[in-house]
């Protein structure tokens, strides 16, 4: 019997990562060898978490999308909250996985300032889903629409998903979440925990 939970356990653990790692991949063909926003350039071979902390913080790049509704949202618009910007796509597992944690992340840190701005590039006809799938979720945040990529490849030229990036309350990027891996969850809330106190 033991044998056979270690056996599970080692499945269940191989089908996690391989869950990562295929919606951890572009959507593109092309593969980077870093990311960059704005000035900040992380290469691929240093990443060895998921979470990255910004040694020196840079502004977050401006951008108005529209949402579900019509309503457009600006960036500037924010400045003294902290933000999680989440970029996904609806045929990307992990980013739905994500969508679940930022959920309680937005419910627990809400009253202390934290916002989250989900960010869909599915193409135009693939609108209705993305509403499908964030209504499906009841989440307690805006979904907005970059159909055109255009300020996702602001921020993650390589369009590598879920993707995400946290600012601070004076908007500077402090922290990057390349791919999502539910065994950081504690990780990443301890870093919105401590951006939220500052």
């Amino acid at each position: 019997m033991e044998k056979l939970n270690s056996v599970l356990l080692v499945c269940m653990v191989l089908c996690a990562v391989f869950v990562v790692i295929s919606c951890a991949s572009t959507k593109s063909s092309e593969q980077k060898d870093s990311v960059q926003t704005d000035q900040v350039d992380i290469k691929s071979e240093n990443v060895k978490s998921s979470l990255i902390s910004i040694d020196k913080p840079v502004n977050a790049a401006d951008f108005t999308l529209e949402d579900a509704k019509g309503e457009m949202h600006t960036l500037s618009d924010y400045k003294g909250k902290v933000l999680i910007i989440s970029f996904w796509a609806t045929w990307c597992h992990a980013c739905k996985m994500e969508m679940d944690f930022l959920k309680k992340l937005k419910r627990k840190y809400e009253d202390q300032g934290l916002e989250v701005l989900s960010i869909n590039i599915d193409s135009p006809d693939e609108k209705s889903v993305a509403v499908s799938v964030s209504r499906s979720k009841r989440l307690n945040f805006p979904v907005l629409f970059d159909s055109d990529s255009s300020v996702a490849n602001q921020y993650n030229p390589g369009l590598q998903l879920p993707y995400s990036v946290i600012v601070d309350r004076n908007q500077r990027i402090r922290n990057i979440l390349q791919g999502f891996v539910p065994s950081e969850e504690e990780h990443i809330e301890n870093s919105v925990e401590k951006l939220v106190g500052e």
